[in-house]
Order: structure tokens, then sequence, then C-alpha cells
């Protein structure tokens, strides 16, 4: 009996959190085709894919280029960037040294996925990274000690907050460390109508610092890429919003190869601490790959033309060790069609020779993809 209660006590609880998330039925293949023109997809040693941005300044951080708006789900991230409906809403953002600014996908959907920062005079905000899950219970859960770095923040006056223009008025990252250690710390997300909400910095402490009254924008919702990119421009004070649900996630649900960018370096993050939505992303890489996802790998660089953008696919390993053991039957076969000749013809090599013979090497020139060989005698 008390293991029957334990159980129920369990199915209703994963109710709750799948309640609390909204539909997470977004295909992580539906992410990779609808994203590619605007950046490309890396895959990582160790099952880890992520998606880099292209054409965007070296300063450029995530929740820059947009506006913030109070919603009936609390703070909402108005992107202007063609990607936006979905790395700021879905998924979170970690910086590399190398890579730079990259981000990891996920299902679980929220106006924004940001912690804040506020004192008497600035309220700054900064992308969670993926340590950071949402629970209905407790909110954001991080699942090591994590602690950003002030660059990875943007800071503004409380009256250029609600600003459509606000990434004018970010205050120069030469003077944000003079203030950041005296600022509090803020998440504050919760469950509200079956809904993530984003509460932040208070509205009303947000209206008191900056002395206007902060009304509630209407949020336009579709179910199509197409519409959402057109509605876009209407300027009607309506926020467009668009989660891919039904026929429109089927756009893509017959393509089974997608080209990923070999990582040529380690990503800096812990990856056993990696835990959106409750969940290893390792599973993610998994599922993509049980659809037949194909890498194209090429040792040399070659520029693949996709509209106004270029890609680099590189490494094609497989074909390489494929010519490599093609190559290395082909000489063992020609070498014992030289020896049997030999001995036909009575030829000896010198004894010293002989001994010395190595066996036949194949070596890849570094100038050219295609392998030679090489014999010793």
């Amino acid at each position: 009996m008390k293991k029957l209660i334990l159980v129920i006590a369990f199915i209703l609880a994963g109710m709750g959190i799948y309640k609390a998330q909204g539909r997470n039925n977004v295909d992580f293949n539906y992410f990779y085709h609808t994203l590619a023109p605007y950046g490309e997809w890396i895959s990582m040693d160790g099952n880890l894919v992520v998606w880099r941005p292209a054409t965007v300044q070296i300063d450029w951080r995530p929740y820059s280029i947009g506006s913030w708006s109070w919603t009936e789900n609390g703070w909402y991230w108005d992107s202007y960037e063609p990607f936006g409906w979905a790395t700021y809403h879905y998924g979170r953002w970690i910086f590399d040294d190398y890579y730079g600014w990259v981000w990891i996908p996920d299902t679980q959907w929220a106006p924004a996925w940001v912690e804040w920062r506020y004192d008497d005079n600035y309220i700054g905000w900064a992308p969670l990274p993926p340590y950071a899950s949402f629970h209905v219970d407790f909110g954001i859960h991080f699942s090591t000690n994590w602690r950003s770095s002030y660059r990875y923040w943007n800071f503004v006056g409380y009256h250029d907050f609600c600003d459509t223009h606000v990434y004018y008025h970010f205050v120069n990252h030469s003077f944000v460390h003079k203030f950041f250690d005296r600022t509090k710390y803020r998440t504050n997300y919760y469950r509200h109508n079956d809904r993530i909400f984003n509460g932040g910095v208070h509205r009303k402490l947000v209206e008191k610092r900056a002395g206007v009254e902060i009304r509630e924008r209407n949020i336009s919702r579709t179910r199509s890429l197409e519409d959402y990119k057109t509605s876009r421009d209407r300027r009607d004070n309506v926020i467009r919003e668009f989660r891919p649900e039904g026929k429109e996630l089927q756009r893509y649900s017959g393509s089974k190869s997608i080209e990923l960018k070999r990582g040529t370096r380690e990503l800096q993050i812990n990856r056993n601490k990696i835990n959106i939505s409750g969940r290893s992303i390792d599973s993610d890489k998994r599922r993509i790959e049980s659809r037949e996802t194909k890498i194209d790998r090429r040792e040399n660089p070659v520029v693949k033309n996709n509209g106004n953008r270029k890609v680099e696919v590189r490494d094609e390993s497989k074909r390489i060790t494929t010519e490599k053991k093609k190559s290395e039957r082909n000489s063992e076969t020609r070498l014992r069609s030289s020896n049997e000749n030999r001995k036909s013809t009575n030829y000896s090599a010198p004894k010293s020779e002989s001994q010395s013979q190595k066996p036949i090497s194949t070596t890849r020139s570094s100038s050219s993809s295609s392998t030679r060989t090489r014999s010793r005698r």
C-alpha cells in the first residue's frame, strides 16, 4: 500500500511539472533546420551539440537586441533578431573563450531565461547558464555553484529599461565592475496560469525607480514561422510570439540529414552538470542520431552557400579511413606480386637490405585530402 501511494504521488508530481512547462513538443529537428540560416551547429566531443550565431559583432551578448515588456507572463524579452523566437525562450546560453556565445537547445518555454541584478540606480540581466533548470516547487535550481562574470551582464538605468532600443543605453562594461558587487541578485521564476512566469525585479519597484507607469502589452500568438516573420513588421504595439505546434512541426519531419561542424576545441563547460528541464542534454543528441542524422565531415574546409550565409564543414574522417585501408590492401597486393616475380626470375635482394626491409606504410599529404602509398625497400 505504501508503494502504491508513492507511485501515485510520483505520477501526480510529474503531471504538475509537465503542466507547468506547457506543451514541450518542439522537435529538435525543427530547431536545427530553422536556425541553420542564422548560424552554425557544432558537434562537440561527448555527445554535445550547440548553436553559434553568425554575423554578430565581437562584443555581442544574448538578450541585447530587443526590448523588455511586462505581459501576462511577467517580463518578456521581445527580440528583434530572426532567431530570437527560439534562443531567448527555449534553452540556455554559455560563453566560451574560443567559441564565444553558444546556445544549447531545450524544449521548455519561458518569456525569457535570464538572471537579474539591481540596486537603487541600475537594473541588469544575463542569460541563465545550462546549469540552471526550472522546477515548479522552488523555481530556478543550479546544479553547481554558479556566479556569472560581470562581462556577461547588460545594465541600464531604470528609466531606460523598457525603451524599445534598450541596447543604446547599456552601461559601458569598463564601469560595470565598480557597482556590480553591490547589486542584489534575483531570479524569481514560478508557475502562474499553468505557465512559467518571469517575475524578475518587481514591476512596482521598476515603476518607482523609473518614475513612469509600465503598462501590460498584449501578445499575438502564431503557429506558423512564415506568419511570424511577416507579422513582426507590423507597428501595432503587440508582441509577436511564435511557438511551433501541430502541422508546423511536420515541415522537417522527413529530413534525415543535418550538417554539423566538428568542434576543433573542447568547450569550457562541465557537462556532468548540464541540467536543463531536469534531464541531461546528452539524451537529445542520442535522439538526433536515432533519426539517421548525418554529420558531414571533411578534412579540408569546404564553403557552402546557404542563402546569404557561408558554412564551413570539416573532417571527413570516415572517408579518409576507408581510402587508407583500401590503399593498404592495394599495397600488400603489389608487394606479394613483386615477391612472386622475383622468385620466378631467381632474384634475391642483398642480405643487409632484405633484413632491414620495413613494411609498406601509407602517408597522407597535408596539402591534399587524397592518400598516397610509399614503399620502402
